[in-house]
């Protein structure tokens, strides 16, 4: 047997479902296994916005004192947009019938 798959099989995680599916071929075998995880008692929150221009999280204790607040610049939706309307204007400009014109 596999060496990775030991530690599941020692008596402390749960076998679950067995998903087989074939494809391409070959067989593909999944194998899931569950076990109960202690939860703990939460000593911070965070907080996470994402906007336009950035993405901010914040991180506060239970106490409601800012431990962390950072915010991450990105252009990606602005150039997204900026690319779809030059497309679309250029769709307008050029519509399709130039294809079949000799």
């Amino acid at each position: 047997m596999h060496k990775h798959l030991d530690k599941y099989l020692d008596g402390s995680w749960r076998h679950g479902e067995i998903q087989v599916s074939y494809r391409d071929g070959k067989i593909y075998v999944y194998l899931v296994f569950n076990r109960e995880v202690e939860l703990k008692e939460p000593r911070t929150i965070m907080g996470i916005d994402v906007n336009f221009n950035n993405a901010t999280y914040t991180i506060i204790d239970l106490n409601s004192n800012l431990i962390s607040m950072v915010v991450i610049p990105f252009r990606g939706l602005s150039r997204a947009l900026h690319l779809k309307k030059l497309s679309e204007d250029l769709q307008k400009r050029y519509p399709k019938s130039w294809r079949s014109l000799k």
